[in-house]
């Protein structure tokens, strides 16, 4: 979920925008995002709001962009 994350080009990620984007409904989007927090990879901004952790997001395009390019698309597409 992390790297995915990483390829929306929004600093705010949503739980609909994570829901749509990893194919979840939105509460097994909220708790993905709240372990991330708790691992503190990202932290909520408000509640249904979150962002990357630090230089965590830099990391995690970073990982997204060794992805497949046709894996990435598809992530997108149905995001």
């Amino acid at each position: 979920m992390l790297h995915s994350l990483a390829l929306l080009s929004t600093s705010l990620i949503s739980v609909h925008q994570a829901a749509t984007l990893t194919g979840t409904s939105g509460p097994t989007a909220r708790c993905l995002l709240d372990v991330l927090v708790h691992a503190h990879l990202m932290e909520r901004v408000s509640p249904h709001y979150y962002r990357f952790h630090g230089f965590i997001g830099i990391y995690a395009a970073e990982c997204a962009q060794r992805e497949p390019q046709a894996d990435r698309d598809l992530m997108l597409a149905t995001g």
